[in-house]
């Protein structure tokens, strides 16, 4: 990473501290970043790795403000972003606060409602799967019931659980429960689930100019359904040359149409019938050592020297994209049996497995564990490299078969109730 805004004289503001911010935090501070984390435990891994931290529930703006206006008396911070969680109200309100480079409090308003976001890019004519809210589970199964597949079901916020599929393996009123319980205000929303592949795009948005840097392939994980969790991301994408162009003016008009002018952007994106549609635009960095790591190795773009430029009001130049120097590269995530975690074993052979980049522990023993609703609930990641994406898969697949993640006195699994 070539970020020089750090020579001991800037300080950042990261918001959540999961394990997922570790290796961000990590490379930020070699920079000689001062890095502030701020996040509701105490505990939480990304505090030891900081400079200082604010221990504030980071989907409370009121509350991360007020901690870093406290902050900010005694010393300057610079710039604000979220790492391994979007809370974009809560970004924006510092940024706000503080004076410092963000989106606009309105933006962000939107971007933390999954079904405004959907209306707004819907009405602006953005390719978008279908989509309503449904205040109870009867209006689910009517709206199911319309609609010509499977449909897809998830609380309205934004950091809430993610998705969950409904068919005619699934009972509705569980799906509807689920989602109600994992949403703080109990609103739920259904969209059509679009048949086709998927893809993971990475884009970077200077001032209004929105540039593709990665599109990679995506994959769920079968042992997570009826939730779709993604499982891994390959480069390059089977899909890419053909899908460049309409994916980066598919992200851009959406980024446009949400107001988001400056900042790092993650599209999910599946290639329909009729062309690319946009399932979900998140901002700030998410995704670990996919952000330092699988990224860059595969586009050639340093995402998180661009990510912390944007932050600190800086614009950053981005040379060169998919110039991966003709590698494959795969990041992928393991999720473990439900339990207690009692031994965890195998991460010294998985990493210094043929092609391994990095093999990083998202969890520790004592911890409980189930079955993962969203991909925040990964165990590890592992990034590899091959001579192409299928080799750096393979290999990725061989490192994680090394990795051992005992799990005692197993909690119940969600048991999956089937349509009556």
């Amino acid at each position: 990473m070539s970020v020089s805004v750090g020579s001991g004289s800037r300080t950042l503001l990261v918001v959540a501290a999961s394990r997922d911010a570790v290796p961000i935090v990590s490379e930020v501070r070699r920079l000689g970043l001062r890095i502030v984390v701020c996040d509701g435990a105490s505990d939480a891994p990304a505090l030891r790795v900081a400079d200082a931290g604010l221990v504030t529930p980071v989907d409370d703006p009121d509350a991360v403000v007020e901690a870093a206006r406290a902050y900010g008396a005694q010393a300057a911070i610079d710039g604000v972003l979220a790492a391994g969680i979007e809370v974009p109200r809560t970004v924006a309100a510092v940024a706000d606060a503080l004076g410092l480079p963000g989106p606009p409090l309105t933006t962000a308003a939107v971007l933390a409602d999954r079904l405004r976001v959907r209306h707004r890019l819907r009405d602006a004519g953005v390719a978008v799967p279908w989509s309503a809210v449904v205040p109870d589970v009867d209006a689910l199964r009517r709206l199911a019931g319309r609609r010509p597949g499977p449909v897809v079901v998830r609380p309205v916020e934004r950091h809430a659980m993610g998705a969950l599929r409904v068919d005619a393996h699934v009972d509705p009123a569980w799906a509807f429960a689920h989602a109600a319980f994992a949403s703080p205000s109990g609103r739920v929303m259904v969209e059509d689930m679009v048949p086709g592949p998927q893809v993971a795009a990475h884009a970077v948005t200077v001032e209004g100019r929105t540039q593709l840097v990665s599109l990679g392939d995506r994959v769920l994980a079968a042992a997570s359904r009826p939730f779709l969790v993604e499982e891994a991301v390959t480069w390059p994408s089977r899909q890419a040359g053909s899908l460049d162009e309409p994916v980066e003016a598919l992200v851009s008009t959406a980024a446009t149409v949400l107001g988001l002018r400056n900042g790092v952007l993650r599209a999910s994106i599946v290639v329909g019938t009729e062309g690319p549609v946009l399932i979900t635009l998140g901002t700030g960095l998410a995704g670990g050592a996919a952000c330092t790591h699988a990224v860059p190795l595969a586009s050639g773009v340093d995402l998180l020297d661009a990510a912390v430029r944007c932050a600190c009001g800086d614009a950053p130049s981005i040379s060169a994209a998919h110039t991966g120097g003709g590698r494959g590269v795969a990041c992928r995530t393991l999720f473990p049996p439900s339990g207690l975690v009692v031994e965890i074993r195998g991460f010294g052979d998985a990493a210094a497995s043929e092609g391994i980049v990095s093999a990083d522990a998202l969890i520790e023993t004592g911890m409980r564990v189930d079955l993962a609703t969203t991909r925040r609930h990964a165990a590890a990641m592992i990034v590899a490299v091959g001579p192409t994406a299928a080799a750096a898969r393979a290999r990725a697949d061989a490192a994680a078969a090394r990795i051992r993640i005992l799990t005692r006195a197993p909690l119940a699994r969600v048991v999956v109730p089937t349509a009556p």
